[in-house]
């Protein structure tokens, strides 16, 4: 009787689901291709802690590939499966429990540099496992206590579950004390984690949190997350594909990520994309990108742009503040389509191959504060309409090849902290108004050595078309 001789006695269509996930028990699975992004698929949470139960939904959610990867000794997935079966009490006692989705940070915790035994990361990493709870416990001593008014305020705190790190700087005692992740408490409490009001996670953010490792493509489990912040980590692996998420913020800058991203209207809440230096990613830019109306922040520095920017008529970017796209590997021409971002603050495409003329839609945008083009091909005058720019704090336009007369009008920007314009051809000295009239400025950098140009308040006084820093004396 084959059924007698089930150890588990299970039988029917879920059989392949009872299977021992010992590393030493092997499977023969059918072949799969792996996919670039799970199938995405809406089920109810797990109401206990059955592992056919929750492996049935993994399977569900990322096909029969999730089952190979939890059979892997030591990946992610299956420590965050073991994890979640075998050590994670919070879930056992709360039927409730989303376990998908606690499932789903550990396995992030596991990628990202988070150990049991030792961790990369700076603040908020699990206790040691080999750690019994009894010993770890110390609420006798309060992380910090503030003192005002002849009264003490203190916070205590239990160091199982929380982290007195994060804590030693706050000057009042936390409200809402952040929790260590993998703790035996709510994901929701977990330091850099943020949900809504039916506990489904839509940020997590952890800038300069010591993460490394890889992004699992996984994370798009995480349906509602809509903010994911890993500044200045160090992080490196593909991009995942995230096409199907509502992204609002996406900022993984100083990182080292590699891969292709194309940059349509996938995100049409995005607010906040940061993709800036250290990473190593291929990005196209659809013309579609132009038209997400909620952008603000846009920094694709140090990555490469293989389709250049968009020569369209207008971008709909209309409160966007900040365009960063320096050492993007950029050719052709500023498109006109700027004259639309009447509330950028920032523009900065230094260190491209830009060419042609600087255009005239760039001296509407009157909120500019700094304007950074040095290290291009542009050819041209500097147009008298730079007095447009009245909030200008910043300019730089070393090395980019303008000719001409340098205008009077910026002697009238007075708000010039910082102005850079050597390694030019310009054919007149940098207006007197410049050093009699601008009280704010303390950085003039200029091609006053040669010609006979002179210049009584510029800094750094060059002579040459070419940049060479022998060339060029400190005043």
């Amino acid at each position: 009787d084959e059924a007698s001789e089930d150890p588990k006695g299970t039988t029917g269509e879920d059989d392949d689901l009872a299977f021992d996930l010992r590393p030493d028990f092997k499977i023969d699975f059918p072949s799969v291709s792996p996919s670039e992004a799970p199938t995405k698929t809406s089920l109810p949470p797990v109401s206990n802690l059955d592992p056919e139960n929750l492996l049935r939904e993994l399977r569900a959610i990322f096909g029969q590939e999730v089952a190979i990867k939890i059979q892997t000794h030591n990946s992610p997935l299956s420590m965050a499966y073991h994890w979640i079966v075998d050590q994670d009490e919070y879930v056992k006692t709360n039927p409730n429990a989303a376990t998908v989705q606690r499932f789903m940070l550990a396995a992030f915790y596991y990628a990202t540099g988070g150990r049991r035994a030792t961790s990369t990361w700076n603040l908020c990493s699990a206790v040691p496992e080999t750690t019994q709870e009894d010993d770890y416990r110390d609420t006798s001593l309060p992380i910090r206590c503030v003192f005002e008014d002849g009264e003490s305020a203190c916070a205590f705190l239990d160091e199982f579950l929380e982290c007195p790190e994060y804590y030693r700087d706050w000057d009042t005692p936390p409200t809402a004390p952040k929790k260590r992740w993998l703790s035996n408490s709510f994901e929701c409490d977990w330091y850099g984690i943020s949900c809504n009001d039916n506990g489904e996670v839509y940020q997590i953010s952890l800038p300069n949190n010591g993460l490394e490792g890889t992004l699992l493509p996984e994370i798009t489990a995480l349906e509602k997350l809509t903010h994911l912040n890993l500044d200045y980590n160090s992080i490196g692996g593909p991009m995942p594909f995230l096409n199907k998420m509502d992204i609002h913020e996406l900022s993984l800058a100083w990182n080292s990520l590699v891969g292709r991203l194309e940059l349509s209207d996938q995100w049409p809440n995005l607010e906040r994309l940061v993709l800036g230096d250290g990473n190593n990613i291929n990005i196209s830019i659809n013309s579609r990108f132009g038209l997400i109306q909620k952008l603000g922040i846009l920094d694709l520095s140090g990555n490469h742009i293989d389709s250049g920017l968009p020569d369209q008529a207008a971008y709909n970017w209309g409160v966007l503040t900040e365009l960063r796209l320096a050492n993007c590997d950029l050719d052709g021409s500023l498109p006109q389509g700027l004259i639309g971002l009447s509330n950028l603050v920032t523009l900065d495409v230094q260190h491209n191959r830009l060419t042609g003329k600087l255009p005239s839609s760039l001296w509407s945008l009157t909120s500019l504060q700094s304007l950074r083009l040095e290290y291009n091909n542009f050819h041209g005058t500097l147009s008298s309409e730079i007095g447009n720019l009245i909030n200008l704090r910043e300019l730089s336009i070393v090395n980019i090849g303008l000719t001409g007369v340098l205008p009077n009008e910026l002697s009238k920007l007075q708000k010039l902290e910082s102005v850079s314009l050597q390694h030019n051809a310009f054919w007149s000295p940098v207006p007197p108004e410049m050093c009699s009239q601008m009280p704010e400025l303390h950085t003039l950098e200029a091609d006053c050595g040669w010609r006979g140009f002179g210049c009584t308040c510029c800094t750094l006084c060059c002579e040459a078309l070419i940049f060479d820093p022998n060339k060029c004396d400190n005043q």
